[in-house]
């Protein structure tokens, strides 16, 4: 923010010496003629001394703080008596602030404030309301200060590049309606699994999380959203936003990856270790969880998924407030991410029942061949005893085990929420 400094810059009086406030005659000029000098203004006692150790913010979006930095050369006499304990001294100059926005808009300011400094050099704070859309940023404007009872030229700084400090609601607006809209789809389809699937709908065995950028909306968006809101934010991006400021766009966009990120861990916090067998017919243990879990971490990868959608259309909106780009194109832009963000969260609640029933399907499908084979070998063994009924056994024949270990089933695949 920069600060510019101007006041009167008429001589200061010198201690005891006061400034004639009335006309003064002069000596006639040449031809009689008699010349009157106008009256003297006198000169400012209190003058802002350092503009740049001034600094000025907008907080609440309401509020505009000013450190102001002012000096008081009038001279203290002992003839001025004591002010008697707990008497508030009076107030000796008025300070209000005139504002504009970028857009040469008149800003409505707080009454002037009055304040009482004492001689020396000051340090005081100046704070009034400023009724200013965020839209209207950055201000530009001036502070005026008025000696009270005095015929002194007001002082006056200027102020410039006023940016507003407080980022709204906005961030928050955009995670929460990610997570309620992420929870609808994700109990949606949670629902129909309870009817179709029963108690198995949550424990149903799961293979590993994975995804990529071919397969998945998560992954492309863990990448794609932080990378395309740095990139907006930082290039051709309003100074002041309308929505969020810089710092919050790139602060969400991080969070929203991280809850993106952090889907997976949620899935793997259970960990079954099964003996299956692998697609080359080796066995090898995999670690499996649990459907319950996956619907879970669901819900945390479809919240990001939708936030980042959300961010980046609040992104292209506020390119378009700032005329970046024409509003045929931004609007054509919005009503684009609207409708994908509607799609990726009813997707999202299709893919959640889908995911969990092909895991069912075919941890069901294991389980029949397995129990078809163990039948079928049952059988055979039965038969070939009935066959072997007459015939004395065979010496140093092995027993068969009492308690035979289950065959391995076949590897889950890996899959992805999105």
């Amino acid at each position: 923010m920069a600060l510019a400094v101007s006041q009167t810059g008429l001589p200061q009086p010198a201690a005891g010496q006061t400034v004639a406030a009335r006309a003064a005659s002069t000596p006639a000029a040449a031809g009689g003629a008699a010349t009157t000098t106008p009256p003297t203004t006198p000169a400012a006692t209190i003058t802002f001394l350092d503009p740049t150790s001034s600094s000025v913010v907008v907080g609440d979006s309401s509020t505009l703080s000013a450190a102001v930095m002012l000096a008081n050369a009038a001279q203290t006499t002992a003839a001025e008596p004591n002010l008697p304990e707990g008497k508030t001294p009076p107030a000796n100059v008025e300070i209000k602030a005139l504002l504009r926005s970028s857009k040469w808009k008149n800003i409505p300011t707080g009454a002037a404030q009055s304040m009482f400094v004492p001689p020396g050099v000051n340090l005081l704070q100046l704070t009034t309301t400023v009724a200013a859309e965020r839209s209207d940023y950055p201000l530009a404007g001036v502070l005026v200060m008025r000696e009270i009872g005095s015929k002194a030229k007001p002082s006056t700084m200027v102020l410039s590049a006023i940016t507003l400090e407080d980022p709204g609601t906005a961030d928050w607006s955009v995670v929460k309606s990610a997570g309620i809209a992420a929870l609808a789809g994700i109990l949606l389809g949670t629902v129909v699994l309870l009817v179709r699937l029963g108690r198995r709908a949550l424990d149903t065995r799961m293979g590993p999380a994975g995804s990529s950028l071919a397969e998945g909306w998560s992954a492309a968006l863990l990448i794609g959203g932080p990378f395309l809101t740095t990139a907006f934010t930082l290039a051709g991006f309003p100074d002041s936003p309308a929505t969020m400021t810089k710092k919050t766009y790139l602060i969400v966009s991080f969070v929203l990856a991280i809850v993106i990120g952090v889907a997976p861990n949620i899935y793997g916090l259970y960990k079954a270790p099964t003996l299956v067998i692998d697609p080359t017919g080796k066995p090898t243990i995999q670690n499996q969880g649990l459907s319950g879990l996956f619907i879970i971490s669901a819900w945390f990868t479809l919240t990001g998924c939708l936030g980042q959608l959300a961010l980046l259309q609040l992104v292209f909106r506020d390119l378009t407030g700032a005329r970046a780009l024409s509003s045929s194109l931004g609007y054509a832009v919005d009503l684009l991410l609207l409708g994908l963000w509607s799609a990726v969260a009813i997707y999202g609640a299709v893919a959640v029942h889908n995911t969990v029933k092909s895991q069912y399907d075919l941890q069901t499908r294991a389980e029949d061949d397995a129990r078809a084979a163990a039948e079928a070998k049952a059988e055979a063994e039965a038969k070939a005893a009935a066959e072997a009924a007459g015939r004395p056994a065979p010496l140093n024949a092995p027993a068969a085990p009492a308690n035979a270990l289950p065959a391995p089933g076949p590897a889950l695949p890996g899959w992805s929420a999105l």
